[in-house]
């Protein structure tokens, strides 16, 4: 499933898939446009763990609470943010159980999608928060029964 952004990362595409149904998850964005974009890495799954609530997870169409770590943060450093070239993908990996109970048998569906909080020429960037340029990015949902 594809699903493009708007504003300053015309074109940036994400698809999500199943690694394992019910517990891995791989995305992948893809930068089809002209010039490299930089991200900022923060409530993402491409900041290497559960930082934040980026997918939200329904059972049997209830809500389930998000188990996994949330973190304060300070200014950003160059590090925090995921430079992706013209034409370049980049792959992130999740383990579902390691933010939500799917213990429970039934239906279950999950949406992705965050707020890249600063995105821009890579050139910009670190930049203090004030400067920051925020895009939303959806990359989808998935059902699955257990």
């Amino acid at each position: 499933m594809l699903c493009g952004s708007a504003s300053a990362a015309p074109g940036l595409q994400c698809r999500m898939r199943w690694l394992q149904p019910g517990q891995q998850l791989q995305f992948e964005l893809h930068n089809p446009g002209p010039q490299a974009l930089a991200l900022l890495r923060w409530g993402s799954p491409f900041e290497g763990g559960w930082w934040s609530p980026f997918i939200r997870v329904w059972h049997e169409e209830q809500a389930l609470p998000y188990l996994g770590a949330q973190a304060k943060r300070g200014e950003p450093e160059a590090a925090d943010y995921l430079v992706i070239g013209p034409g370049q993908r980049r792959r992130a990996r999740v383990r579902l159980t390691d933010a939500y109970e799917l213990g429970a048998p039934g239906a279950y569906r999950l949406e992705a999608g965050w707020t890249w909080h600063d995105q821009g020429a890579p050139a910009l960037m670190p930049r203090p928060r004030q400067a920051h340029q925020a895009q939303s990015m959806a990359c989808g949902a998935l059902r699955w029964k257990r």
